[in-house]
């Protein structure tokens, strides 16, 4: 599985379950429906924006060659 679907499944995940949780809080303490609302709205916007900077560097790690499965000196080292 690529790295950019398993940052979309744990975004996914982690909105729905926000989600939910602010449903069910809302429901059990309804003076601080709008705390858990204002918390939702923000977290709509960060944890999208971080998993895309999380990928982003994860894609700039692997184009600078700071890939960790070459084992260092193995022969696939020595040959760049």
């Amino acid at each position: 599985m690529k790295i950019k679907q398993i940052f979309a499944i744990i975004g996914i995940i982690l909105l729905v379950g926000l989600y939910a949780l602010t449903l069910i809080a809302a429901i059990f303490d309804p003076t601080a429906t709008l705390k858990y609302l204002a918390a939702a709205v923000a977290a709509t916007i960060i944890i999208p924006v971080l998993l895309w900077v999380l990928n982003m560097f994860f894609g700039i790690t692997k184009k600078n060659g700071f890939d960790d499965s070459a084992e260092p000196g193995s022969d696939e080292n020595d040959n760049k």
